[in-house]
């Protein structure tokens, strides 16, 4: 579990990102393709399916937009912030 999760913060997301890896490496991620209505059966569990794929299957264009969005929910619900201990005073 250690593992997913440090991948889960450093994980680059960008055309060739596939669905696959991206609900593996943090599972709410579930939560923004059915908000959307996009889930495909086609892509779940496929090893090719790409976030490239995603947009032209639904017409999301252009691609960068798209990225983005996906990019903003997964630092959103995915990323915890980075807690910055004062230092100790003694």
């Amino acid at each position: 579990m250690k593992r997913k999760e440090l991948y889960c913060e450093n994980m680059e997301i960008n055309e060739k990102t596939r669905v696959e890896e991206l609900l593996n490496a943090c599972g709410r991620m579930e939560e923004f393709f059915v908000q959307r209505g996009m889930y495909c059966k086609t892509c779940k569990g496929r090893v090719n399916c790409t976030l490239k794929k995603v947009a032209y299957y639904y017409g999301l264009l252009p691609l960068e937009n798209w990225l983005e969005e996906v990019r903003g929910y997964y630092k959103k619900v995915c990323q915890k912030p980075k807690v910055v201990k004062s230092p100790s005073r003694e």
